[in-house]
């Protein structure tokens, strides 16, 4: 649910049965007033739940050779673990193959309806819940003052070079001027 001083936002994610979904579109159509945007997508995971099935079939086939190579075979304590680890390995893959085959299978037997619903709603200001006083007026504006007074001190140390050079042209184009005039004087 998100709200704003112009609109009430709500975003739903419904799972229905396959079978289900046309009608419920339906549903949500009748009851919608406006239907600002409808997309309507699929997604085909066949190929991929063909292929997960036919890996998961080889790695349980290799998974089988271990242990009967663990059983027969192995006949160091180095054998034992070594098959062991293999057996483990194998088991993670497996399980793995098998938790994404039934992810797999529960988005295909249930579609998935992401709806967002909105709701213009007209424009109401704030209330103006506190009223501020003369005092706290007057102390706000005096340390506004007090900032800008700061600020303008801080903006002249900055441009100190400046000041500096300006004072020396100054300096110069008056003691020029000044031996000019005694020039003339002469």
């Amino acid at each position: 649910l998100n709200n704003s001083s112009y609109e009430l936002n709500t975003h739903f994610v419904i799972r229905v049965p396959n079978q289900q979904l046309d009608s419920l579109l339906e549903a949500v159509g009748r009851e919608a007033t406006f239907t600002n945007y409808r997309r309507v997508t699929s997604t085909d995971v066949t190929e991929e739940f063909v292929d997960i099935q036919i890996r998961l079939k080889t790695k349980k086939e290799v998974r089988d050779r271990y242990i009967e190579i663990l059983r027969n075979q192995a006949r160091t304590v180095e054998d034992i673990l070594r098959a062991e680890e293999q057996i483990r390995v194998v088991q993670e893959e497996i399980e793995a193959k098998e938790g994404r085959l039934k992810y797999l299978q529960n988005q295909v037997s249930l579609s998935t309806l992401n709806l967002n619903t909105y709701q213009r709603i007209p424009y109401q200001p704030e209330p103006d819940l506190y009223k501020e006083s003369f005092g706290s007026k007057v102390k706000r504006k005096f340390l506004a003052g007090w900032d800008l007074f700061i600020d303008l001190l801080l903006l002249i140390v900055n441009l100190w070079p400046l000041i500096l050079i300006g004072a020396i042209v100054i300096w110069q184009r008056k003691r020029i001027a000044g031996l000019f005039r005694r020039r003339k004087k002469t």
